[in-house]
């Protein structure tokens, strides 16, 4: 009996300590915690609602402290200073000035967002890591397919030096959904509207690439103009371009390229080699359609389409 009652007041004791002691637990825990995140600075090409948009998902996704920097604010070869002094553990580069900016690190891996690809790809850049603007060549086919069931003629203006390797790859794609693509290569873009001609009654879609040689306000408004005139549908990869006139397009959505990035960044920082050389595609592009401009062209959609929140109609 008595040493049940002993063992009572111990248990008592134990738990009213317990109780006092709980506050300083979590407070040690959470500075514990805190301790151990990384810093990361983030470098941004400009001060647009694309980039903060990115880089809102990337702190929810990243765990890790970030400090702030715009490239305007910065000035020339101040980079690696600010590094030095911030003691930073990683550098995510949002656009690619600020890619371009932070390319000469080399000790603390650079993760890079909203860039079109990743040029710094040499052994001398193995720190270097990111999410790219560009949607796969098989992702973009195969949702023209669906799209456009009934074309399987597309045509596709190009610079060699920017979309050379993209191309050779969707041509490889294309022979295997049995598309044929035409193709016209060139060097700038003054060549775009007479090549663009050049494939009426050649093809049945055309795709617009991202590739700054060859679009312009100029091409662009030659292109579209072509698309009424000869009732033939454009897949483009910008919204604006659908809203301009273009039928479809596979477009990126900022919050989920910085999403990603933070994972990234996240398993990159985890990993004892810290190392990357990662390069990786958007995991969710999104499909949006001019159904208006389609109905105007006497263009079919794929009846597995449905009618999606971004949709013109």
């Amino acid at each position: 009996m008595m040493r049940g009652k002993l063992f009572q007041g111990t248990l008592k004791a134990c738990m009213r300590n317990l109780v006092r002691c709980l506050p300083v637990f979590f407070m040690l825990f959470f500075f514990a915690s805190f301790a151990f995140a990384h810093d990361v600075l983030v470098l941004k090409s400009a001060d647009i609602k694309p980039y903060q948009e990115a880089l809102d998902s990337f702190r929810r996704t990243c765990g890790c402290r970030t400090t702030e920097v715009n490239m305007q604010d910065l000035k020339e070869g101040e980079l690696s200073n600010r590094i030095a002094t911030l003691h930073v553990d990683a550098v995510f580069a949002i656009g690619s000035e600020a890619l371009r900016e932070a390319k000469s690190i080399r000790d603390i891996p650079v993760v890079h967002a909203l860039t079109p690809v990743n040029p710094y790809s040499g052994p001398e850049h193995e720190n270097i890591s990111g999410v790219s603007m560009y949607i796969s060549a098989q992702r973009q086919l195969e949702a023209m397919v669906r799209v456009f069931p009934g074309s399987r003629k597309i045509g596709c203006i190009y610079n060699e030096k920017n979309f050379g390797a993209f191309v050779q790859e969707a041509q490889q794609v294309a022979d295997s959904l049995g598309l044929e693509l035409v193709l016209s290569r060139v060097q700038s873009a003054s060549e775009v509207p007479s090549r663009i001609d050049a494939m009426k009654k050649k093809i049945e879609l055309f795709w617009m690439l991202p590739d700054v040689s060859v679009i312009n306000a100029g091409t662009v408004n030659h292109l579209l103009l072509f698309s009424f005139e000869n009732r033939l549908p454009v897949f483009s990869f910008s919204y604006k371009y659908v809203e301009q006139g273009a039928v479809a397009a596979l477009i990126i959505d900022p919050a989920e390229i910085g999403k990603q990035s933070g994972e990234l960044m996240h398993k990159i920082l985890s990993s004892p080699i810290r190392k990357g050389h990662i390069l990786q595609s958007p995991r969710k592009p999104g499909l949006v359609i001019n159904r208006k401009v389609a109905a105007k062209l006497g263009i079919e959609i794929g009846s597995d389409i449905p009618e999606g929140p971004r949709d013109i109609r």
